[in-house]
């Protein structure tokens, strides 16, 4: 639904349907004109089933989120277990780093699972490993530069 001219209202409508999702793994949302207050509203509900496993609202027109509402977001990052990459630019650089930090969280987690031989990815969605070690914060205005090179 990129750039389909989407405001708030339709974010709260997403959000309704996320909240009893089961099977949708990538929502991307870029390109619209949703606030920090949709983007809130989508994450509380992907947190709800915690199945979506690549989120991206990168590109909003109202492209200030703010420092309250950039630090909720990355709140609701640090609660989510399952989300892998989640596209966005945000300003306020503690929130950066923390959503940087529980994305690489996830992954490391989803990494370590494959290597124990125990776990697969919590969506079941494998198409998603093939950076075969490599931890990627699709977080924009973050230089990954100090992505290290993990052997399996």
């Amino acid at each position: 639904m990129a750039n389909t001219r989407s405001n708030d209202k339709v974010a709260k409508a997403i959000a309704a349907g996320l909240s009893k999702n089961k099977t949708l793994k990538l929502l991307n949302l870029e390109s619209n004109y949703i606030s920090g207050t949709g983007i809130i509203e989508l994450l509380v509900a992907i947190n709800v089933s915690q199945v979506v496993t690549e989120f991206r609202v990168v590109n909003q027109r109202p492209q200030i989120l703010g420092v309250k509402n950039e630090m909720e977001i990355a709140r609701l990052v640090q609660e989510n277990t399952s989300l892998l990459r989640f596209g966005i630019f945000l300003e306020v650089r503690g929130a950066r780093v923390a959503v940087t930090d529980c994305i690489k969280r996830n992954n490391d987690n989803l990494r370590r699972g494959r290597m124990d031989g125990k776990a697969k990815p919590a969506s079941g969605d494998t198409s998603l490993l093939r950076d075969k070690g490599k931890t990627e914060a699709a977080v924009h205005g973050k230089n990954n530069s100090g992505d290290e090179d993990e052997e399996e």
